[in-house]
């Protein structure tokens, strides 16, 4: 169990470092509170079964992100 717990911090904060390193510079405000709240609930989850959904939220919301950044840049 404590094992599961660590990679799931593990994976956390690599979440947040990816999306720190990948914001616009300084005094952007690319900043989505809506994830702020999920990361957060993430970090306090009891266990794996409450993390699924969660996990699975953050990465929805990253793909939306991407679509409409590759839209807005004319990427296909």
């Amino acid at each position: 169990m404590t094992e599961r717990i660590t990679l799931r911090a593990f994976l956390a904060a690599f979440a947040l470092a990816l999306i720190v390193a990948c914001s616009p510079g300084v005094g952007g405000s690319a900043r989505d509170p809506q994830l702020d709240r999920l990361f957060t609930a993430l970090r306090e989850a009891p266990d794996d079964e409450a993390a699924q959904p969660l996990e699975q939220q953050i990465w929805a919301r990253w793909a939306e992100s991407a679509a409409i950044s590759a839209c807005q840049s004319g990427k296909p």
